[in-house]
């Protein structure tokens, strides 16, 4: 019954973080927790949809408690390393500890070096630190590792389809060069 109470749950967390209720998910989360053993697959969903600047819309009254969910889920145990290294480093930087959120997605991209997804995510990490050199250099390395297949793993037990990749990457793309008013490679 515990293990039906956790899905029934994480259904929910799915749900909540498709429709950016982001509160309504840490409740989700909070009650998968306690109930079922976690391979780490709960946290990544988690930590992958939450927006970079998730902290500075938090109002002030909850922040202490979604600091220590957000902890637990940083401190979580993953059966997959590279989904463990994802999950620390955007938990990391989304949280302002950006020595150790370099670290996990230096650590992802050395034990996931073919992996797009990586180089997209460490590439807007450099770039919400002002590293627009290094973002980009991952952003056209992450192209570059695209597949010609029609689906690219997402790390949680699934493929997203390319052009999904393909959209993502060209959008930061486009942004940083629209910022830097090269609007011919924008």
């Amino acid at each position: 019954l515990r293990y039906l109470r956790a899905d029934y749950h994480f259904r929910g967390l799915r749900e909540a973080l498709a429709g950016k209720d982001y509160i309504k998910a840490f409740v989700k989360y909070e009650k998968i927790s306690p109930a079922k053993e976690q391979s780490g697959i709960v946290e990544y969903y988690l930590a992958d949809a939450l927006p970079w600047d998730f902290m500075e819309t938090v109002p002030a009254e909850i922040k202490p408690t979604i600091v220590d969910l957000l902890e637990r889920a940083r401190n979580s145990r993953a059966a997959n390393i590279p989904v463990a290294f994802f999950t620390r480093a955007k938990i990391a930087a989304i949280l302002g500890d950006t020595k150790q959120g370099q670290e996990y997605f230096d650590k992802l991209v050395e034990w996931q070096p073919e992996w797009p997804k990586a180089y997209v995510n460490r590439g807007r990490f450099y770039m919400r630190n002002g590293d627009e050199e290094s973002a980009l250099a991952d952003w056209n390395k992450a192209l570059s590792l695209l597949p010609a297949a029609p689906l690219v793993d997402d790390g949680g037990n699934h493929a997203r389809p390319v052009h999904y990749y393909e959209s993502l990457i060209y959008q930061d793309l486009a942004e940083t060069y629209w910022s830097r008013e090269d609007y011919v490679k924008s």
